[in-house]
This record gives C-alpha cells, sequence and structure tokens, in this order.
C-alpha cells in the first residue's frame, strides 16, 4: 500500500519484467483494443476524493511502473470515496497508433462543472449542461461549426468535419477539471468561468467513462 499527496495506491500485481519501452504519455486503452501484443505491467487501485487526486495516484503509479497506457477495470464511488482499479500496460507506438485507431472521430464531448448550469450555443442551437454531466455532439460531415459560450463577451471557437479528426473534449466553468500545465498531461481543478477548456484526450476519456459509471450507480 503507498499513499501519495491525498490518494491511497493498493499494487495487486507487478510484474517480474519491465520491458523498454521508448514511447512516454500515458494513453487510455480502448475496449475494442486487442491487448495480446500489450505488456502489462502491473494493476493498481486508486481510492481517492475525487476525479484529481485519481489522475494524480495514475501518473505517478505509471511514473513508478514505466508504464505509457492504461485500462479501466473497475471502478466504485460511495461515501464521497472514489475507488478505481486499472491495468497498466508498457506499449509500443505502433500498438498505441492501432489503439487510437479505435476512438471516436469528429466527435465533441462537453464536460459540466460541479457547481452550476453551464449555458452555450453550438451555431444557432442553445445547449444546457447540467453539473457533473457531459453532452456529445457529432460534427456533421462537410460542415463548420460555430461554438459560443458567453456571447460577445465570451469565448468562440470553430471547428469543422476532417476524415479521422480524433475526439474532443472541452471542460466548462469553475470548479472542474483543466490541464494545469503547458503539455496537458494532468487534469486539475480551477478555470476561469465563460472558457472552454481543451483537456487532454485520454485523461477526460477515464473522466467520462468513470462519470458514465456513476449514472449508472
Amino acid at each position: 500500500m503507498a499513499f501519495a499527496s491525498g490518494q491511497e495506491i493498493k499494487i495487486i500485481h507487478k510484474s517480474d519484467s519491465i520491458p523498454n519501452i521508448k514511447e512516454r504519455g500515458l494513453s487510455f486503452i480502448h475496449e475494442k483494443t486487442d491487448l495480446d501484443s500489450y505488456h502489462l505491467v502491473g494493476t493498481v487501485q486508486v481510492v481517492a476524493s475525487n476525479f484529481n487526486e485519481v489522475v494524480n495516484g495514475l501518473q505517478s503509479s505509471a511514473n513508478d511502473f514505466s508504464a505509457n497506457a492504461f485500462k479501466l477495470k473497475n471502478f466504485t464511488n460511495k461515501n464521497e470515496s472514489i475507488s478505481v482499479t486499472m491495468d497498466l500496460y508498457a506499449v509500443s507506438l505502433k500498438d498505441l497508433e492501432q489503439n487510437n485507431s479505435h476512438g471516436e472521430t469528429n466527435v465533441l464531448y462537453f464536460l459540466g462543472n460541479d457547481s452550476r448550469t453551464q449555458k452555450f450555443k453550438i451555431n444557432r442551437e442553445k445547449i444546457i449542461l447540467e453539473s457533473d454531466k457531459f453532452f456529445r455532439y457529432e460534427i456533421p460531415k462537410g460542415e463548420k461549426i460555430k461554438i459560443n459560450k458567453g456571447g460577445f463577451t465570451g469565448m468562440t471557437v470553430y471547428h469543422q468535419w476532417v476524415q479521422d479528426q480524433p475526439v474532443i473534449f472541452y471542460a466548462l466553468g469553475s470548479g472542474n477539471v483543466s490541464t494545469s500545465q503547458s503539455n496537458g498531461t494532468t487534469l486539475n481543478i480551477g478555470f476561469n468561468t465563460g472558457k472552454f477548456i481543451e483537456l487532454k484526450g485520454d485523461l477526460a476519456y477515464l473522466y467520462l467513462n468513470l462519470n458514465q459509471a456513476t449514472e449508472k450507480l
């Protein structure tokens, strides 16, 4: 059992051998991905009070195991405690590219904050995003869309359909997750209301999966 700044990390399994993988980062492994060529380096359980601490525990474990990919195994959320079990893998660049091909394309996800309802527009359509919910939008083929939050004094972003364009995640409002480092490898709490904050896809996929799992509880 290990402890690191607000979370409890339990090592369930650790491989005796860890391959030397040059590819760094931390990739989310999709359900459709074939794991036959993936090297399992360990399994960890992170228990924390919020998503940020889960991510910190995941990143700390990945560094300790020299892992560059993770797969969500199971998740519980009760008594204000989040417990997430994840497999950690060492994966080649070729396999990572194959895994990424299983992600959605030309899709935008908007993640609501944890304190209040958010409002924004896609073209002229008004969207109301409740606290701790998400909104999925698929960009129509061949079209360009305009997204605005806050009117003339707010923020506007544009997207258009591009062949095989990876999914894009945005966080809205204050008190939610956002990138806290310039390389976008960490999600953390706190950013300005009225803006769209683009999130690193791999960790945002984890957030989305935990959000969906919570709704089913």
